[in-house]
């Protein structure tokens, strides 16, 4: 469920033209974003029975683009890279984008 609502203000702050309440929607979307990865943390038991580093792949890449665009290139490039790993066993829905998240990492190491 918090994911779902962390999209809605995803949505609406791509739809603000008030820079304040799109920065307000963005971080409403964060919190909601990082209370659905608190649901299934990843702990050392975790990675231990199941070699997961990472979970919940959708809400990584949902915060990799609002780090992309509130131009925070060093959580874009974390969330993209924790993306990659909750999707090493178990993919995506759309696994197309796999490739564009390495591809967007590349672009960001690139720029450094």
């Amino acid at each position: 469920m918090n994911a779902l609502i962390g999209e809605v203000y995803i949505q609406k702050a791509k739809a603000d033209t008030d820079p304040t309440q799109q920065q307000s929607d963005y971080t409403q979307a964060i919190s909601f974003l990082q209370a659905e990865l608190a649901l299934s943390p990843v702990t050392s038991v975790v990675v231990a029975q199941t070699g997961d580093t990472a979970n919940n792949a959708h809400v990584h890449w949902d915060l990799a683009e609002i780090y992309e665009a509130l131009g925070n290139a060093a959580l874009e490039k974390q969330e993209l890279n924790s993306y990659l790993a909750a999707t090493q066993w178990h993919s995506d829905t759309y696994p197309w984008r796999i490739a564009l998240a390495q591809e967007r990492l590349q672009t960001l190491k690139a720029r450094q």
